[in-house]
């Protein structure tokens, strides 16, 4: 279904926009993938990271943030959400076309986590729509995991991305370790000498 939604890039953050974007976070992902969404927000750099909504009657729909890493030259893709009553009304489309147009501008391009597709129906439902934009799964980070963001551990994730460049081969090598390593420091304040930073790198065959 078509929408008469808008989309825009924020560039001031404030409590009311920080109440509303929490509600589709919490309704969007599970505990153990969501972090302190006013934290998230609070830590941005809009100067250089990214925060767009996508908006209707004054109502935030839905939300897209990306972070710089510098250390790969590409933005991570931190969080997507659309509110459930909201979906199907290509509001998640809609935010991704500004966010790849941002990032395509500025960098090589999006990286991301995904669940694995083996999950179940709703992941791979994601990962087909991530693909139908252009989203490639790296093969060589399928055993990639993330920290458990509820408690200890870890989960099990895939990496997917989007090259600002549809001819540039997939991320591999030194350039896909160097990506693991900025989004652990980046997304999750991971120092280098993390344990569980050193198993995923040895999980996605990133030796010293």
């Amino acid at each position: 279904m078509p929408t008469s939604a808008y989309f825009e890039q924020v560039f001031e953050i404030n409590p009311q926009l920080v109440e509303t974007l929490n509600e589709v976070y919490t309704a969007s992902f599970p505990p153990e993938q969501r972090a302190d969404l006013a934290g998230e927000l609070r830590s941005l750099n809009l100067q250089r990271d990214a925060l767009f909504v996508a908006r209707e009657n004054q109502a935030y729909l839905g939300f897209g943030i990306l972070r710089w890493l510098p250390g790969c030259s590409l933005f991570a893709l931190d969080y997507l959400a659309v509110n459930p009553q909201q979906r199907g009304r290509q509001l998640g489309s809609g935010l991704l076309a500004d966010l790849k147009t941002f990032a395509f501008a500025r960098s090589g391009g999006l990286i991301f986590e995904v669940e694995p597709a083996d999950e179940g129906c709703q992941a791979q439902r994601r990962i087909a729509f991530y693909q139908r934009h252009g989203g490639r799964i790296i093969s060589g980070a399928q055993a990639y995991r993330m920290p458990n963001l509820a408690c200890s551990g870890s989960l099990p994730m895939w990496l997917m991305w989007i090259p600002a460049d549809p001819q540039r081969p997939d991320l591999s090598g030194r350039a896909l370790c160097d990506c693991i390593q900025e989004i652990y420091t980046h997304l999750y304040g991971k120092l280098a000498d993390d344990p569980l930073l050193a198993q995923v790198l040895q999980y996605c065959g990133c030796v010293p």
